[in-house]
């Protein structure tokens, strides 16, 4: 009996590993790919997600389209938006926390999705030296091979206080950097 515990201990730890390496490679968010159109997006994430009535405007041209309007990770409420791009190309998504009105519980939700994070893709590649509780922006990131993910938590007291988490092709990424 005691020769096959080291031969478990071995088995187990390369599940792990698989396990680690298969969340790292997300190419997307839940169940779709990025370049996906609208109507993809949708039935990917059918009965869900829904066509925007009024779309949102970002930068750069983009459009959220999509909507989840309620989802749960762990215990925190989000609403999702899928972004396109101006021919109709998946290039983000954007989950907004519902909460937005008590500082004390992002800065809770916050703390608690930083770990789910790293406990599902390892150690962020960026993080702000700012403590949760203190205002300003605070973002922690993960550069994965062929998607971004950044935790967010916004303070500006008696004005705003939010957490994002926000998904997007590494290859933009990239791209946006390319010249630094």
């Amino acid at each position: 009996m005691p020769k096959s515990i080291p031969v478990l201990f071995i088995a187990l730890c390369s599940f792990v590993q698989v396990a680690h390496a298969d969340s790292r490679a997300l190419n997307g968010y839940g169940k779709t790919t990025w370049g996906m159109t609208p109507d993809k997006v949708l039935a990917a994430e059918s009965p869900r997600a829904k066509t925007m009535a009024k779309p949102t405007s970002f930068r750069g041209g983009s459009a959220g389209l999509v909507s989840i309007p309620y989802l749960k990770v762990s215990s925190v409420s989000f609403s999702a938006v899928f972004v396109f791009d101006a021919k109709k190309k998946l290039k983000r998504v954007v989950l907004t926390s519902a909460q937005q009105k008590h500082h004390s519980v992002n800065v809770v939700d916050f703390t608690s999705l930083q770990q789910l994070l790293i406990e599902k893709y390892g150690p962020p590649t960026y993080k702000t030296d700012l403590p949760p509780e203190a205002e300003g922006n605070h973002d922690v990131s993960w550069k994965l091979p062929k998607t971004m993910i950044k935790l967010s938590l916004l303070y500006i007291p008696r004005d705003v206080t939010t957490v994002t988490i926000s998904y997007r092709p590494t290859v933009l990424a990239d791209e946006e950097t390319k010249d630094l």
